[in-house]
């Protein structure tokens, strides 16, 4: 799977729909990538949010853990999905975010990324679609494990995360 920059370019037209010079002008106002081992935490629960975070190469999953110590996966993040546009208006980040593969992923620091979103509005409205799909995809879990058999949640996620890994290439 292709890493840094340049994959994430062409993951972010298709993904968020950004001209080039929206990427590029994300991209300047990107602190360095980070590379991370499977397992690595890109996010910590309760961490401080100081950063929108993309998802540039592998695979993540978002964890929250309960008061008696178990955790619900409550989210899987594909290569060029943001991994936290839903968290950026809270103090602390709700869930724990680790890397399900060795992954790169790009923080964007929030002063930036507020001056971006006031200067280009096609990156805010990017943001909203991004925070968008991404509350559509939760809608969905909460239907499959509410409603749906375990071997229907299991294929319906395959396909779910089949059709994301194809819809970023």
């Amino acid at each position: 799977m292709p890493q840094g920059p340049p994959a994430l370019l062409s993951k972010l037209a298709g993904r968020l729909e950004l001209s080039p010079s929206d990427q590029r002008a994300l991209l300047a106002a990107a602190s360095p990538p980070r590379h991370v081992a499977k397992g690595d935490h890109l996010i910590e629960e309760g961490q401080k949010t100081t950063s929108l975070v993309i998802l540039c190469s592998g695979m993540a999953r978002a964890l929250r853990t309960l008061e008696d110590g178990s955790q619900q996966i409550v989210a899987i993040f594909v290569a060029g999905e943001a991994l936290n546009p839903g968290e950026l208006m809270f103090p602390r980040s709700r869930t724990a975010i680790s890397a399900l593969t060795p992954a790169t992923s790009l923080p964007i620091p929030l002063e930036k990324l507020n001056q971006l979103v006031s200067e280009r509005p096609t990156i805010a409205r990017a943001l909203w679609w991004e925070t968008a799909a991404q509350a559509a995809i939760q809608q969905e879990w909460m239907v499959s494990l509410g409603r749906r058999s375990a071997s229907v949640r299991l294929a319906h996620l395959l396909c779910e995360v089949s059709y994301r890994l194809q819809a970023g290439n």
